[in-house]
């Protein structure tokens, strides 16, 4: 067990630091850009992440997986590269001609041109996955944590160099170019990767996999973006800036979630081969997470007005409702299925998280619709949250029998409760947030001793 948190512990790590960088480079184009550009930008980027997420086709993590198993590195590693290539260059193709179409549906002054700037980074964004990947698969948790870390911060010196010199929507994304560009380079030079050619051993067992990984990816990650191309969509006109602050600021917690992850997919898939019980096994490190992430959630909630202000400037603030209903929804849903999804891959119950992913989707679609025209980005956030978070509580409750749902959620909804009531009680401004959020830390500390829940727990079965 020692091994595994640690493992969790450099990956939660990695992905915090990666969270930050990236909290970072939006709050560096936020003031660079202005509330408009930082709009456009933030649609241009959300379709691209979507685009790239879509494109992997489940392979990277099938091919985790396979590894895991302790399927031959020289099978695995050189037919998922190639088809890892194929897929790329067909999506780069594909949203190239498709550029003028997405940006008149979309209402992008000058999208065209931004869209099929921001295609290149699709094929060298896929490689970048794909050696994360395999770098976890192969149980080199370490390596695959210095890519995540070299990634963001190469994200954040290109930020930087934006804003002193090139501060345009068109900047931003060669800057989101050149760091895939710099973490691929790294991951050829350390991953060693075997120089054997592609054989169509594993192709069968490969797919099989990565099929509901797909299909749960392609829904998962349309999740954060969906509502936003419906708002642009459905009001043409309205500065998106606030919006895009507030969405990515709420998604900071499922740096949790992708951290745990591939520690949860790597040691669930050899638990399973040993026959081990997912439910028991799943349950300790699902409380504990479930302490991290209500509280600090309910705290980001309560100072939404303070957070937007501290971190984006004054010319955020009125977005503060929107980031307190999204940080409910995403912070805790999303990082909920995150980590839920990989669990149920891991057990061979990918469909099962390709079905709730498509149901989100669905829902969230059919809210923003319903609730947009009439109340607005409000409505949009609302629609958005309930579905995300409905979809993120019901999927981990789909690895769990009943009888283990008091034990996983009654000491963390407490603890929660407990750290809401102390934010209400000590109202801060933006600045003072810099003394009252570690101060909420210290109670969370003292109060989760009390509870029991400060012990060490595991995200899934021993190794």
């Amino acid at each position: 067990m020692r091994g595994l948190v640690a493992r969790g512990g450099i990956n939660v790590g990695a992905q915090l630091f990666a969270t930050l960088c990236g909290y970072l480079v939006a709050l560096l184009l936020a003031r660079a850009l202005g509330p408009e550009g930082f709009g456009v930008y933030g649609v241009v980027a959300s379709l691209l992440l979507s685009v790239e997420l879509v494109a992997r086709l489940g392979i990277p993590t099938a091919a985790l997986k396979l590894l895991a198993e302790g399927r031959p590195a020289e099978q695995v590693i050189p037919l998922s590269a190639l088809l890892t290539l194929a897929a790329a260059l067909f999506a780069f193709l594909a949203l190239w001609l498709a550029a003028p179409a997405i940006a008149s549906a979309l209402g992008l002054p000058g999208g065209s041109a931004l869209v099929r700037l921001a295609a290149f980074d699709i094929p060298v964004f896929a490689f970048y996955f794909l050696w994360v990947s395999l770098a976890a698969g192969q149980g080199r948790f370490r390596l695959r944590a210095l890519l995540v870390v070299l990634y963001a911060a190469a994200r954040l010196v290109g930020a930087l160099v934006v804003v002193l010199f090139w501060p345009s929507v068109e900047g931003a994304l060669v800057a989101i170019i050149a760091a895939s560009a710099v973490a691929v380079a790294f991951g050829l030079w350390r991953l060693a990767l075997p120089r054997a050619p592609p054989r169509p051993t594993l192709l069968k067992p490969l797919a099989a996999t990565a099929l509901p990984v797909w299909l749960r990816t392609l829904a998962q990650n349309l999740l954060p973006h969906l509502s936003l191309w419906l708002v642009a969509a459905l009001s043409p006109g309205t500065v998106l800036g606030g919006y895009v602050a507030a969405l990515a600021l709420a998604r900071a917690p499922q740096a949790l979630g992708l951290g745990l992850a591939p520690v949860v997919l790597h040691d669930l898939a050899r638990a399973q081969k040993r026959g081990d019980d997912p439910a028991t096994t799943v349950a300790p490190g699902a409380e504990l997470l479930l302490a991290l992430l209500l509280p600090a959630c309910a705290v980001l909630a309560v100072e939404a007005a303070s957070v937007m202000e501290l971190l984006f400037g004054a010319g955020y603030r009125e977005a503060a409702p929107l980031f307190a209903v999204l940080a409910i929804g995403f912070g805790v849903g999303e990082t909920l299925f995150a980590v839920a999804s990989a669990a149920l891959v891991a057990t061979g119950r990918g469909r099962i998280a390709a079905l709730w992913a498509w149901s989100m989707l669905g829902a969230l679609g059919a809210g923003v619709l319903a609730l947009t025209p009439s109340l607005g980005l409000p409505g949009a956030a609302l629609a958005s949250s309930a579905a995300v978070l409905a979809g993120g509580v019901l999927s981990l409750g789909s690895l769990l029998p009943l009888r283990l749902w008091p034990r996983v959620w009654s000491r963390p909804l407490t603890l929660a409760a407990i750290l809401t009531g102390a934010a209400v009680l000590l109202p801060a401004g933006s600045l003072e947030l810099l003394w009252k959020l570690p101060l909420l830390a210290l109670l969370w500390m003292a109060a989760a001793t009390l509870l029991g829940l400060a012990r060490a727990a595991t995200v899934a079965a021993p190794s």
